[in-house]
């Protein structure tokens, strides 16, 4: 008995005194690092608009005239023209945009522009204002004597060749408008026409055929 019992103590010591622990796990956070974004710059296209401003009749340069952009990132940027009319919009963010053109005793226009890179060239032909009064005689007839109020409220008298024109600015609402005109070679047998306009459109007119005849238009500005 005794050996039995030394035999399962020594067991029991044995396997109290070589038993290894497993060990504990402990775990292990990673802190990933925010990706940083850099931004990147927008590279803005930008080029110059040049051309000629000339008269649209003439094509003399219209040096003074103002080109000026009206829409867009580069609105209100304004150009002069030189003495023969070229003119220089530089460093115009490239796309498209409106233009207003202008220049002293001519109507002003405005255009649609598309600006690509490098230099674009876009020219401008303005016509002239209109006179507040213009009186035109036109027809066959030679010549005739004439009779028209003048920018002054006054009365001019002339014998004129056919075709024939006079025209004045500064009128004033209810301003006499008048013109004769009468055929006044004889055996001619021309016609004659004689039309006010007003801001440059038409307005009224008169015909006269054959001398002696008088052709008269006649109205208020």
């Amino acid at each position: 008995m005794k050996r039995l019992f030394v035999f399962v103590a020594l067991v029991l010591v044995t396997t109290a005194c070589g038993s290894t622990p497993t060990p504990t796990e402990i775990p292990t956070t990673t802190t990933i690092p925010a990706t940083t974004t850099i931004p990147v710059p927008v590279v803005v296209a930008r080029a110059d608009l040049v051309g000629t401003v000339r008269d649209a009749v003439t094509l003399a340069g219209l040096g003074g005239a103002t080109v000026r952009i009206s829409s867009g990132p580069d609105s209100g940027k304004t150009a002069t023209a030189a003495a023969d009319g070229y003119y220089v919009l530089a460093n115009v963010q490239v796309g498209t945009f409106f233009v207003q053109v202008s220049a002293t005793g001519r109507v002003a226009v405005a255009q649609s522009v598309t600006l690509t890179t490098g230099n674009t060239t876009i020219d401008f032909a303005l016509v002239r204002t209109p006179p507040a009064v213009e009186y035109r005689l036109t027809g066959t007839a030679r010549r005739c004597s004439a009779t028209y109020e003048n920018s002054t409220g006054g009365t001019n008298q002339s014998r004129v060749d056919i075709p024939f024109s006079y025209s004045w600015d500064g009128a004033r609402s209810g301003d006499f408008l008048y013109m004769s005109c009468q055929i006044d070679t004889a055996g001619d047998q021309g016609t004659l026409t004689v039309a006010i306009y007003k801001n440059g459109v038409f307005y009224r007119s008169g015909m006269a055929i054959g001398f002696p005849n008088i052709a008269t238009a006649s109205g208020s500005y």
